[in-house]
């Protein structure tokens, strides 16, 4: 079974936060990551013990594919990937119609392809994200 989890940057320092999400919109809207939980089940709820909540930027939240690369990092939506075999383009993890896919951008014509990202039989190697390394996925990079 594939491990539910999230990671977004963080406001306060701009780091990344893995763990689980969560979203609270009243009166405004902020998107938060539990980086630790322990609770304890009572009977009639669950107390909290401890936990590690931090708000993250929410355009930044990306879910766990439930693949890892060749350095066994984890692969989340908005990563940047290689494919090591032959294919030299970069690729984004994006979530499209229900499932994670790489979204490798033609040089030539600007247009989309789009690939499984788990199931491939591909080298792949995580190269950075859409957040921190925008350029990676300029045209002719």
């Amino acid at each position: 079974m594939r491990k539910i989890l999230f990671r977004g940057k963080r406001v306060d320092d701009g780091e990344w936060a893995e763990g689980y999400f969560i979203e609270r919109d009243t009166p405004e809207y902020h998107a938060y990551i539990v980086k630790l939980f322990e609770g304890e089940d009572t009977g009639k709820g669950i107390d909290i013990i401890k936990s590690d909540i931090v708000e993250v930027i929410p355009e930044t939240v990306g879910q766990y594919t439930g693949c890892t690369d060749e350095r066994n990092d984890k692969i989340f939506e908005g990563d940047l990937i290689r494919n090591l075999e032959d294919y030299e383009d970069i690729a984004a993890v994006k979530y499209i119609d229900g499932e994670f896919v790489l979204q490798w951008k033609d040089s030539y014509d600007d247009s989309l392809s789009e690939y499984s990202v788990c199931g491939l039989p591909l080298d792949l190697l995580k190269v950075g994200n859409i957040y921190d390394n925008p350029e990676l996925m300029e045209v002719g990079e």
